[in-house]
Formats: structure tokens, sequence, C-alpha cells
């Protein structure tokens, strides 16, 4: 068993294992592709401004404006104009990014129930997890921040 720290910490190291693992597997089947999540999400959610997709994924506008750059470059994603703010546009995958995505899914689904079946549980058991532990920092990130309150 290892040594436990604090969830929030482990977490985080969990969510670096679960990128590590699908890289692997996406790697080991041909099908990987740079920012898979990200690429997925967008299919998922599009069209969808940067600001959006910035909350959605959990990371910096900034970090996610790299990311795009680098997805534009290879063709997968386009930038649109946004009917509803012209300061804005949205992004949208391309066929070429679609099918990346669709090349992955097969790869990724297994992975899960290989995964699930390795914890002892159902898939769908494990994504209710994954979906109320999601829920509940939402939740608290949009409280103030706990350290205000001590200081």
């Amino acid at each position: 068993m290892p040594h436990r720290t604090n969830v929030l910490l482990d977490s985080w190291t969990a969510a670096q294992r679960v990128d590590q693992l699908v890289t692997r597997e996406l790697k080991a089947a041909g099908v990987w592709t740079p920012h898979y999540a990200l690429l997925s999400m967008i299919c998922i959610r599009e069209p969808i401004t940067p600001t959006a997709l910035a909350q959605e994924m959990g990371v910096a506008p900034t970090t996610l404006s790299d990311r795009l750059q680098e997805l534009l470059g290879l063709g997968h994603i386009r930038r649109v104009r946004n009917p509803d703010d012209g300061r804005s546009y949205l992004i949208r995958s391309t066929a070429a990014g679609r099918r990346k995505v669709e090349r992955a899914a097969p790869v990724t689904a297994q992975t899960m129930e290989l995964l699930a079946r390795r914890l002892g549980r159902r898939k769908d058991a494990v994504e209710a997890a994954i979906d109320e532990l999601k829920q509940a920092l939402d939740a608290q990130l949009a409280e103030p921040p706990a350290a205000e309150g001590a200081a």
C-alpha cells in the first residue's frame, strides 16, 4: 500500500498516470496524436469557445492557447467566427481531427474496461465516482478560497 499523502495530491498524481497510460496505449496501437484529450473534448463539445474549453478542461487559457496552436498546425482543428461575439472565435474539429479521435476510441474504451476490471468495479461505477469528484471540485472552485477565511 503506498504511503498516503492527501487526496488532492493523490488525485493529481493519478491524473498524470492516466495521461501516461492513455499515451502508452495509443502509441502502442499506432493511433497516438498530441493532446488527444483536448481534441476529444473539442469533438464532443464543438463548436466551443477557447474560454469555455479552458474551463471544461481545467487548464489555464495560456496553456490551452499553446495546445490549440499545435492542433491547428496539425490540421486537427479550425477556428470559425463566433456569431454571438465578433471579438471571439469558436473551435471546431476538422475531418482529420475527428478521424484521429475515432481511430483512438476503441483503444481508450478497451483501456478503460481493463482498468475497471483491475479495480474490481463496473465501468459505470468508476465513471460515477469520477463524475462525483468532478462535481465536488467544481462546487469547491465556485466558492472563495478557503485560505481567505484563515488569514
